[in-house]
């Protein structure tokens, strides 16, 4: 009963219009504030991820391999024997066998010095006229450079091409598809 009172009284009790005002007030400049606040956060994220996907994409522009003109990134790239016959054939006889050479050239535009080693095959430097410069499964090259890969598609089914530039690496992986005649190149992750 006595709680009962007390609670009568309590609510009977009216704050001044001026304190009721004050308080909305307030409770609207906190929304206000918060809503501010998040949208703080939300433009920091943003940059945040902004700033992470653009420097992403500078370092993977420090090397960009290409061949026939096509970036090779994450993506598949399938490029038909015909298409590198026609530009680079080179039918040699090793006794009895046959060995059916393809030239692969890859453009290789680099920021800093790079080291370029493949599996099987060999890469080809030549320089602007077509005069063989090096020829090795391992080259080392300052600048970006035009290198040709040569594959024996009558004996390599799958072949790898790795480039190391300072601490980055990046390894291509060579499908030859003998029923489509084609070859197929990934880029591993």
């Amino acid at each position: 009963m006595f709680h009962n009172e007390q609670k009568l009284k309590y609510q009977d009790i009216k704050a001044p219009e001026e304190l009721k005002e004050r308080t909305w007030l307030s409770i609207e400049q906190h929304k206000r504030n918060c809503r501010m606040m998040v949208k703080k956060v939300t433009m920091t994220v943003a940059a945040c991820v902004a700033v992470l996907c653009i420097s992403g994409q500078l370092l993977q522009k420090d090397i960009r391999v290409s061949v026939n003109e096509t970036i090779l990134s994450t993506e598949t790239l399938e490029i038909p024997f015909t298409e590198l016959l026609e530009s680079t054939p080179a039918l040699v006889e090793y006794g009895r066998k046959q060995s059916l050479l393809i030239q692969i050239p890859m453009e290789i535009a680099i920021k800093e010095k790079a080291n370029i080693c493949v599996s099987d095959g060999i890469l080809q430097i030549m320089d602007k006229n077509g005069v063989l410069l090096e020829q090795s499964k391992v080259v080392e090259i300052s600048e970006s450079q035009l290198i040709y890969w040569c594959i024996d598609v009558n004996t390599i089914k799958q072949a790898e091409c790795i480039l190391k530039t300072g601490e980055k690496e990046i390894t291509y992986l060579l499908e030859i598809d003998s029923d489509t005649k084609t070859f197929i190149i990934t880029q591993k992750k």
